[in-house]
């Protein structure tokens, strides 16, 4: 090794699985106005089916979601204030 190489960290090679998790993580520290779910986390936020997110949203029950072509994504801030706004009873399960 010459003295020109000292001190400098080699170069670390992620593999894929490791890349994802930092990706994964990287996102959930990211400010609530800046995440946005897709209808499976949002069901998972909610406690409730996939199924019931759609037919809620075509009910205009659920806020109206963010679309871009066929990728549909709600804002984590408005379905917390939706949630927080909502009537909690049995209309809506």
């Amino acid at each position: 090794m010459n003295s020109t190489n000292r001190g400098i960290e080699p170069f670390k090679v992620l593999d894929i699985q490791q890349w994802r998790n930092q990706q994964r993580h990287s996102k959930a520290d990211l400010p609530l106005q800046d995440r946005f779910l897709s209808a499976d986390q949002v069901a998972d936020k909610l406690g409730v089916h996939r199924t019931t997110v759609y037919r809620w949203l075509n009910d205009g029950i659920l806020p109206q979601p963010n679309r871009k072509g066929r990728t549909v994504r709600w804002s984590e801030q408005g379905i917390d204030q939706w949630w927080t706004n909502t009537p909690k009873d049995k209309e809506h399960e």
